[in-house]
């Protein structure tokens, strides 16, 4: 038997543009990351549709693969005015996205609201790749990476 010790660079997001691209990619490769975002946006439309006794239906991916959709039907139209109405920040989740929804809500039909709140789904998750957000996520959870872009345990 013998013992061979490997040798490898690591590094921090921001310290090095050619693994920076690396870094970026290997987050793209696994979305799963950003799982949190949709989570969050899911609630708000579960709590929005308690809110009205209306009937979700959905199929949400961070980009629309999969032919995402949004649908709320058989709502009480009282309630949603009650609540477009009310003039509180977050009242559904607590969560900015509760504005998101009762702002386009208050512009266009449910149908076109929904479909908006959709496509700023896929603008966050977008989002997630600029500079300053990576660093800030990155940093934050100490992240380290190879040379290759993958996190170093």
């Amino acid at each position: 038997m013998r013992t061979v010790t490997i040798t490898k660079n690591v590094y921090k997001f921001g310290e090095n543009k050619r693994v920076d691209k690396r870094i970026k990619l290997y987050f793209r490769e696994h979305p799963s990351f950003f799982d949190y975002i949709l989570e969050d946006r899911i609630e708000t439309l579960k709590k929005l549709n308690d809110y009205i006794s209306g009937n979700l239906d959905y199929s949400i991916s961070h980009l629309g693969e999969r032919g995402d959709y949004i649908t709320i039907t058989d709502y009480d139209k009282d309630s949603l005015k009650v609540l477009i109405n009310l003039g509180t920040s977050c009242p559904l989740t607590g969560c900015c996205y509760d504005d998101d929804i009762i702002y386009y809500l208050k512009q266009f039909t449910m149908k076109s609201a929904l479909q908006k709140y959709l496509e700023d789904s896929y603008a966050d998750f977008e989002s997630c790749f600029e500079y300053e957000y990576l660093q800030e996520m990155c940093d934050s959870n100490n992240y380290e990476f190879l040379e290759d872009g993958k996190i170093f345990n």
